[in-house]
């Protein structure tokens, strides 16, 4: 072991300790304890990890106190020592490629004495001791170190069976549960960043929800739910109303009647059954994007939302602007898009300037690389001027369709449902708002049958 390697295992474990979803980078390898050579630093790896595991900031209190219930002897010099080693994220990866190797060739170092030490010795079982080190060897290159990239011919099958998988389906990615909007997006797309954007009040965030609702209560998906501007009982209050098709008014007042309680119950139970996680502490991108990859390693994510984008804390560079803060929050999105292959949606306000009429892709607010960065742009407009009988139709919405990357854009025309939750439908199912009871099915017929296109 050398002071070269000592070194470059601090540089890493401070910038571990200033981006903590570092962690759980897709690089080369994955990072784990066994990587560091020094006891010290494989103590203050696996503190960071189980900290960021449990959704904490690291900081050096918290880390110190971790390690204290871990019994380490890792003094709080040692670690303050960490935090002037802090490298350029920029060459983490790189940093990490090194570590890997060294940590390689030490292994094979190893398993090489080993064999020597078999060669030379006649009480061992020879055929037993080689095939317990050649699985050592073996391990050494396992997924659970190593990110193999596919050869062609694996990814061209995996993308044969992914198309025919579509059959039936009329939708490339995942499924809104909305048969109008699938038709003319294709769903959202996996590895893909989806934008949402409207004006405040036209129902970004409950439209937000009744999709939610489709795909993860009705469908099983896992959702992850980002709220930076309501509290988790408020997300709840207005799910709890699309699920059962409850009116907002009567409870939000409280005036329910049997029937209603009734539904009410229902509708909680069949949240619980469902894979829909509110998470309303998360005000960083470091914080989002480390939740959101712990969720998934362990299998507990297929998607995820953001309310909303302009909410987001990102990493503001020395004399750097809003706008380049928030091109970095998206670059930082659609990059866990692609590595986790699922669908991130982020919901944006626009700017004022789109008031009155149909928006467009600039009235992104601080929209930098959004719509670059973005394979679908949906804005919600609702025209409040006068038709030739000089009525005004609120329940109309326009889905204006700004880009897409796996379609021809077209606009989408949809309705709300007011008296209820302002939950999106078909244009078909406007006026149909009666719960139909059965059995074990107190939904909406028209929500029944969109589920049947997953």
């Amino acid at each position: 072991m050398t002071n070269d390697i000592i070194e470059l295992e601090k540089v890493i474990l401070g910038s571990l300790m200033l981006s903590n979803d570092l962690v759980y980078t897709d690089g080369y390898f994955k990072l784990n304890e066994h990587v560091f050579s020094d006891k010290n630093n494989k103590e203050v790896f696996k503190a960071i990890q189980s900290i960021v595991d449990e959704n904490i900031q690291v900081d050096l209190l918290v880390i110190t106190q971790r390690l204290r219930v871990m019994k380490s002897k890792v003094s709080a010099m040692y670690l303050a020592d960490l935090t002037t080693r802090i490298g350029s994220v920029a060459n983490f990866e790189q940093h990490c490629y090194i570590l890997f190797q060294t940590y390689m060739k030490r292994e094979v170092g190893e398993i090489a004495r080993q064999m020597h030490s078999i060669s030379v010795d006649d009480s061992v079982d020879a055929l037993d001791a080689v095939s317990e080190l050649l699985k050592k060897a073996e391990d050494l290159v396992s997924n659970d170190i190593l990110s193999k990239d596919d050869t062609l011919d694996t990814i061209l099958e995996k993308t044969k069976d992914e198309i025919l998988s579509r059959e039936g389906s009329g939708v490339a990615g995942l499924s809104t549960g909305i048969p109008e909007l699938d038709k003319w997006t294709l769903g959202f797309e996996f590895g893909g960043l989806t934008i949402i954007g409207g004006r405040p009040g036209v129902g970004k965030t409950t439209s937000a929800l009744s999709i939610c609702k489709n795909i993860s209560i009705l469908n099983d998906t896992k959702v992850a739910f980002f709220s930076l501007e309501m509290k988790a009982p408020q997300i709840l209050s207005k799910l709890i109303c699309l699920t059962g098709n409850l009116k907002t008014s009567n409870i939000a007042r409280g005036k329910l009647d049997d029937k209603e309680k009734e539904t009410l119950e229902k509708s909680v139970s069949k949240i619980k059954k469902g894979s829909f996680q509110i998470y309303d502490n998360y005000f960083t991108i470091n914080q989002i994007v480390s939740k959101a990859r712990a969720l998934h390693m362990k299998g507990q994510l297929d998607c995820v939302f953001i309310d909303y984008l302009q909410l987001i804390e990102g990493v503001r560079e020395r004399n750097g602007n809003r706008e380049q803060e928030i091109s970095g929050i998206s670059r930082r999105l659609k990059r866990l898009a692609m590595q986790l292959n699922i669908p991130v949606i982020a919901l944006s306000q626009l700017k004022r300037d789109a008031e009155g009429r149909p928006p467009k892709l600039s009235d992104l607010r601080e929209s930098g690389s959004l719509e670059q960065d973005a394979s679908l742009v949906l804005f919600t407009y609702r025209d409040e001027l006068p038709d030739e009988t000089g009525q005004v139709n609120l329940d109309e919405c326009i889905l204006i369709n700004a880009k897409n990357r796996n379609a021809n854009p077209r606009d989408i025309k949809l309705f709300y449902r007011h008296d209820t939750s302002q939950e999106w439908c078909d244009p078909s199912e406007a006026n149909n708002n009666l719960i139909e009871e059965k059995k074990d099915d107190f939904f909406p017929s028209t929500i029944k049958q969109t589920s049947n296109n997953f």
